[in-house]
């Protein structure tokens, strides 16, 4: 449906008496006018006319006509006048019923005729008797004048014609009627003394005009525009829901490491924190993230679920080894407390003091074959290495030079260093007390043999055995561990402290992983029996170093522990011998024998 607009101009001069300004404002009120029926109706068919011979394009075949009259208008005689312009540019008056005949409504069914000019009303009784459905509002009553807006550039009338229309945009049909009276609402809404009397007539019936809202392309484009804001509100909604997965997931799963530094690192070069993600199954890790610390007291990272190892590396001023490790496993969870794990480094003095160790953070951890959750609430120190022959010498020169002589519970290979200590020393047999007795206990155990030395005709021992080397681990009784120990003003680790040294926290069969690896650790018996136990070098197995960077904990010589239970001798870190699982980092062996020749010590320092 195509609406026909007619905007009409009556721009010809008005009589010299009436003292009437020409009117400026016809096009920007026809373009108001316009606009407004465009947004309404969608397609119309609109026609400006300002000369006389156009009128006779008033005639139309549509259903629906919108004519808009503007320009003076007076009363001539009592009877309705205005003024049109020829096409030569020359006026005539035309007056009411004439204005009637020039504007033929007999061809359309429908009009709307829009009267904007001074006495509008006046022109009602012209309108009698005509052919077509009409409706005419008029600007004015007979007897006023209306006026323009010099500053909005448009009629009055217009503006209360465009107030009224747009409040029927969302209407499925617009009645004239219905814009007369909001028009005639809005007009004397405002606060200006000269405020023409707005008003409608009607000839013939009652008609409304069917919108764009009405119109079958209208809903072809409601009913596209639906189905686009259906698939928008679709897609935003599923954006929606997939981005807030996204980070609830991306919440859900990244965690939050915090590293206390504070003065930790003020003797060492080139200090930096490296993260190694643990694949426990595989025997692997993998160097992940890199950061220098340089004068940083705190340091933070995000990192996914899983079971990984913090290292402090770096160079001390004394140039010994320390290992500062943190192993830690995490998982993915919602609560922001166990989302954050945090590590406080020991403070300068502590690192110092402990050259050659390795520090235990207090942690949770899976204990034993079950795997029992554990709380290591104290943090302590351990050696990195069990003490070797050359490092646990100096101790046995200090126990041949003491006032009770030699312990009688040595075992073998220190009777041995004790040999080579005193032969070093040129000590004579008679010059320690209780040395018969050692060695009718070397006679009887061991058959040494006696020589006599040539040099100071007087005997001594002399090393008939061979000796471990100087890196191998040294071989002691329980009681030299502990004494050993204590010198150090330190004591030997429990079974848990060994068992976490050992594992870390995420309850690994092997200080490198689940898998037993021969390439890690020096371990004698099943599957291969019979092999020679043969002492290696302590450090010989790098890649065997437990979570907290700690080495030589399985095979080689096994370590005394600090029996908790009391009854028995027990040493953890064995050779496969009679059963695999010794050689595990939970396995605990008792010792039987007051001579076990393949345990070694290795001690642990408390914090308070």
């Amino acid at each position: 449906m195509v609406v026909d607009f007619l905007f009409v101009e009556l721009s010809g001069d008005p009589p010299e008496y009436l003292g009437l300004e020409k009117l400026t404002s016809y096009k920007p009120t026809y373009q108001l006018i316009k606009s407004l029926f465009s947004e309404i109706f969608g397609e119309i068919n609109a026609r400006y006319i300002d000369e006389f011979q156009d009128l006779e394009l008033l005639t139309s075949s549509s259903e629906y006509q919108i004519i808009y009259l503007m320009g003076h208008g007076w009363l001539e005689n009592g009877e309705y006048s205005v003024s049109i312009r020829n096409a030569d540019g020359s006026s005539r008056q035309v007056l009411g019923e004439e204005l009637k005949d020039c504007l033929t409504f007999g061809s359309v069914k429908n009009i709307v005729l829009l009267v904007d000019t001074c006495h509008a009303k006046a022109l009602e009784r012209n309108l009698q008797g005509v052919s077509s459905n009409l409706v005419a509002i008029y600007s004015s009553s007979a007897d006023e004048q209306t006026y323009e807006l010099p500053i909005e550039d448009v009629t009055r009338f217009s503006l209360s014609l465009s107030t009224a229309i747009s409040c029927l945009f969302k209407e499925s049909f617009i009645d004239p009627i219905e814009i007369s009276v909001l028009a005639k609402v809005e007009n004397r809404k405002e606060k200006i003394k000269i405020s023409p009397n707005i008003d409608y007539s009607i000839c013939g019936k009652c008609f409304r005009i069917p919108t764009i809202i009405n119109s079958d392309e209208f809903k072809r484009h409601k009913s596209r525009t639906t189905r686009i804001m259906r698939m928008l509100l679709i897609s935003g909604g599923v954006i929606f829901a997939v981005t807030s997965i996204f980070f609830i997931v991306l919440y859900w799963q990244l965690w939050l490491f915090e590293v206390e530094v504070n003065d930790s690192t003020a003797d060492m070069k080139n200090a930096k924190l490296s993260f190694h993600r643990e694949d426990v199954k595989n025997n692997s890790s993998k160097k992940i993230y890199s950061t220098k610390i340089k004068d940083r007291t705190l340091v933070r990272t995000y990192l996914l679920p899983g079971n990984y190892v913090v290292k402090l590396e770096g160079e001390f001023k004394d140039s010994e080894v320390r290992r500062l490790h943190y192993p830690v496993t995490t998982q993915a969870t919602l609560n922001i407390i166990e989302k954050i794990v945090r590590w406080r480094l020991p403070d300068k003095e502590e690192i110092n003091a402990h050259p050659g160790m390795s520090y235990v953070a207090a942690s949770q951890w899976q204990r034993g074959r079950d795997l029992d959750t554990a709380l290591a609430p104290q943090p302590f120190w351990i050696d990195i290495w069990p003490v070797d022959m050359k490092l646990f010498e100096p101790y046995v020169i200090k126990q041949l030079t003491h006032v009770d002589g030699p312990n009688k519970k040595s075992p073998l290979v220190h009777t041995l260093m004790q040999r080579r200590a005193m032969k070093n020393l040129g000590v004579s047999v008679e010059s320690i007390r209780g040395l018969d007795e050692l060695l009718e206990f070397l006679d009887r155990e061991r058959e040494p043999l006696r020589k006599v030395d040539p040099e100071n005709n007087s005997t001594s021992l002399v090393n008939s055995f061979e000796i471990p080397c100087d890196s191998c681990p040294a071989i002691v009784s329980l009681e030299e561990a502990v004494d050993y120990c204590d010198s150090r003003n330190m004591k030997l680790p429990t079974r848990n402290e060994w068992e976490i040294a050992a594992r870390g926290v995420d309850g690994r069969v092997y200080p490198w992983g689940d898998k037993f690896d021969r390439n890690r650790a020096y371990v004698v018996g099943l599957p291969e029996k019979g092999e020679k136990m043969e002492l290696q070098p302590v450090d010989s197995y790098p890649s065997g170093a437990s979570p907290w960077g700690v080495e030589d904990l399985i095979g080689n010589a096994g370590d005394w522990i600090d029996s908790e239970e009391g009854y028995e001798t027990q040493f953890m870190g064995g050779h496969y011998r009679f059963d695999p699982d010794n050689s595990t980092v939970f396995s605990v062996l008792p010792v039987t024998n007051t001579f076990n020749y393949e345990i070694t010590v290795r001690c642990v320092d408390r914090v308070n």
